[in-house]
């Protein structure tokens, strides 16, 4: 069940007593009901899969992951360092392949647009056919847009991101339901993670990032993303100053984005599946890895379940992929959103330091139904090349 707003301040604020999360983060999980309700494929999932996920981040936070001696590129570790704590406790400061595709991404930066003292500025690209990573940030000109020592987080009361040929990828809109845009030729261009523009004490600007991922089996990518911002609004008043007005900024930011052919000219590297069986609480299940398709910026592979579930059952899985050498490739999330065992999982990439040989590592099953579900440990080691 996904966790209510009240709910996961109290999670964050038990984990990080002495860092302050932004609102916008947590504004997030607000939009995240409607995308589940359009991706899913049985009601027993909706269940489980986004309790994970904000679990994740909470314990993730807890940590304090703000090293930054990850080899990246220059530019890329300085924008990662200037979105901190966003950064830390957001899900991708563990994806190795996404940081290793970085160094090779030709993406030359700063694309700005500029309207009544507010400037938004893309500061790094990372895509290939099967995902695109933007960093953006929003700066203000103290001049045009008065006293904004106080202001932290901001939200954008309308966002609309389209293609080249003006295709819908997302809109968001201010007390509305987002909206997405349909399936094209089997590719369908999704957002999964947008995090609105958010600045800490020692900065001036306010950073953010948004990741879009053709969660189709067709390899796609729009040549150009095109974003348009109308007004931007203060998120929350977080300072001892109750009273003070919320902060907005009026006006129109429109840019297009067009994404370096540098990753995204790459093809994916190919394998075949496989069958094989696992044993799960005494229970024998019988899968299939169709394929797996190795994209610079992640592992994407498609998994059916052979045997018959019992009536009003679901399976989930918890898995990771392993190299020869013990190496490991941890799941990211699901292109397809059931616990009916037929899924398609995405993996961190391995693209540019390609392993001799690949595992699929199941770690636990857990069956579920209505009224709950039951773990099993596993442990099976499926050689996949």
């Amino acid at each position: 069940m996904v966790k209510n707003d009240e709910q996961l301040k109290n999670e964050i604020k038990t984990n990080l007593d002495s860092i302050e999360v932004p609102e916008s983060l947590i504004r997030f999980a607000e939009n995240v009901p409607s995308l589940v309700e359009k991706e899913l494929s049985s009601p027993i999932k909706k269940k489980f899969k986004w309790k994970k996920t904000f679990t994740t981040i909470g314990a993730t936070a807890a940590g304090l992951l703000l090293a930054w001696n990850v080899s990246m590129t220059p530019a890329f570790g300085k924008i990662m360092e200037s979105l901190g704590v966003i950064w830390s406790i957001s899900p991708y400061q563990d994806d190795n392949g996404l940081t290793e595709a970085s160094k090779h991404s030709g993406f030359a930066g700063g694309v700005t647009t500029e309207n009544n003292g507010v400037s938004f500025t893309v500061d790094e690209v990372i895509a290939d056919k099967k995902r695109v990573f933007i960093v953006y940030h929003v700066a203000l000109d103290k001049e045009k847009s008065g006293n904004i020592e106080d202001l932290q987080d901001l939200w954008f009361e309308e966002l609309k991101v389209t293609d080249e040929k003006g295709r819908l990828i997302v809109k968001q809109k201010k007390d509305s339901l987002t909206e997405y845009g349909e399936e094209t030729n089997g590719a369908h261009f999704l957002p999964r993670y947008i995090q609105t523009p958010t600045k800490t004490e020692d900065q001036k600007d306010f950073y953010g990032f948004m990741e879009f991922v053709n969660n189709g089996e067709t390899n796609y990518t729009p040549e150009e993303l095109r974003i348009s911002i109308k007004n931007l609004y203060e998120a929350t008043n977080r300072t001892e100053k109750p009273n003070r007005e919320y902060i907005n900024f009026d006006g129109n930011w429109n840019l297009g984005v067009k994404l370096d052919n540098t990753i995204v000219a790459k093809e994916p590297k190919t394998h075949a599946g496989k069958k094989f069986s696992i044993e799960a609480g005494g229970k024998n299940l019988d899968l299939s890895v169709d394929y797996v398709k190795v994209y610079p910026t992640m592992t994407s592979m498609k998994i059916d379940l052979l045997s018959k579930l019992d009536e009003g059952k679901g399976i989930l899985y918890t898995y990771h992929l392993e190299d020869e050498n013990g190496k490991i490739y941890n799941h990211i999330e699901d292109e397809i959103l059931t616990d009916l065992g037929n899924t398609r999982p995405q993996f961190e990439s391995f693209y540019f330091n390609y392993p001799k040989e690949l595992y699929l590592v199941f770690d636990e099953v857990e069956f579920t139904t209505r009224d709950g579900g039951e773990t099993h440990k596993v442990g099976k080691k499926i050689r996949l090349f």
